[in-house]
């Protein structure tokens, strides 16, 4: 599935979507766009997904 370009240059989406999915851990929500969402979500759910892989319960 390709990722969504959001009309940015690579460096300003990385960095956009880096700061919003910290937002989103750190707060719980946010307020964003459809198709920036989806790309957060991604994103959040690999993180939330490896961080259970790394700490052992």
């Amino acid at each position: 599935m390709a990722r969504r370009k959001l009309g940015r240059p690579t460096d300003q989406r990385k960095a956009l979507l880096r700061n919003q999915v910290s937002e989103l851990l750190w707060h719980g929500r946010i307020k964003t766009t459809a198709a920036r969402a989806k790309e957060v979500r991604r994103m959040a759910e690999k993180l939330i997904t490896a961080s259970f892989l790394i700490i052992p319960w």
